[in-house]
């Protein structure tokens, strides 16, 4: 942070693109501590059949978010283990995996997820930047 921003301003959303390893910390961070390990109740509007299983119309069905956060299917056997360079490609880049849903997905995605991770942003960048952990 210190050699992209400075210290004699406050990070900003346009620092955001150049500090990678930051948002590969909120994301890692984001995905180990879900605030909210359930998504909201869905209901099927049809019959459905499912990988052998069928939920009939009217079933609530109740997403487990944790599951897919930590599926080690995606997110490899340290799946439980705090590694934000999970996020970052072999050319430095920030990459997020379409099963990163820790504001659930779809039409009932969080409203307040841009303004989160806005805060996030810059909340962390802020710290980061004055404090040493």
């Amino acid at each position: 942070i210190k050699d992209k921003v400075g210290t004699d301003r406050t990070p900003t959303m346009q620092d955001k693109c150049q500090l990678t390893y930051l948002n590969a910390v909120i994301h890692e961070t984001q995905r180990m501590a879900s605030i909210v390990p359930l998504s909201v109740t869905h209901m099927c509007s049809e019959e459905v059949a499912l990988k052998g299983y069928t939920l009939p119309k009217g079933t609530f069905l109740l997403p487990n978010l944790d599951s897919v956060l930590h599926d080690k299917s995606t997110w490899g056997d340290d799946a439980m283990s705090f590694r934000p360079e999970r996020f970052i490609d072999d050319n430095g880049k920030l990459v997020i995996p379409e099963q990163f849903i820790p504001f659930s997905i779809g039409r009932r995605v969080c409203l307040g997820e841009a303004l989160a991770k806005m805060e996030l942003f810059l909340f962390l960048s802020s710290m980061f930047q004055r404090f040493q952990f």
